[in-house]
């Protein structure tokens, strides 16, 4: 199969400094828009989204900082069972989990999903089978847990 000819038309767009996801500005929901840069050619922090970074799903410094600060907490072991693991619609469960972890950090979505994704060891859940959202619904009430037993 012949590969297809190289865009002709096509210009690189090197980096002015106004790194911003594709995401952000242009309200893209696609995994691939949260780490490309709307303004140039380069990616951008899978975290903020604003930062420019040398790959793709790297964290700038700031919240590569930020990452290592949250990492220290325990590693939470899936073997626990509660309410996460006889729930009949994980997903919903989950969403108004991530709801909470958004009002309880004040941070955003994006980055409460993205730290959840990487506590189960999943790049996206979108797809995902219900193990997976069972294992980031049980994270996310470890998460939800320590919050509340620390103040």
């Amino acid at each position: 199969m012949p590969k297809p000819a190289a865009d002709i038309n096509y210009t690189p767009q090197p980096c002015i400094g106004e790194c911003i996801s594709q995401q952000r500005a242009l309200v893209h929901d696609s995994d691939g828009a949260l780490v490309t840069c709307a303004n140039c050619d380069g990616w951008v922090c899978v975290s903020c989204g604003q930062a420019q970074v040398e790959g793709m799903l790297e964290f700038c410094a700031d919240c590569s900082k930020q990452e290592s600060m949250d990492d220290a907490e325990p590693e939470w072991h899936w073997e626990h069972e509660g309410e996460t693991d006889i729930e009949p619609h994980p997903h919903a469960l989950l969403a108004a989990m991530v709801n909470e972890l958004v009002k309880a950090t004040g941070t955003t979505h994006r980055q409460v999903n993205a730290r959840l994704n990487r506590s189960v060891g999943v790049i996206t859940r979108v797809g995902a089978d219900e193990q997976v959202i069972r294992r980031a619904a049980s994270a996310a009430r470890a998460w939800l847990d320590r919050l509340s037993s620390s103040g």
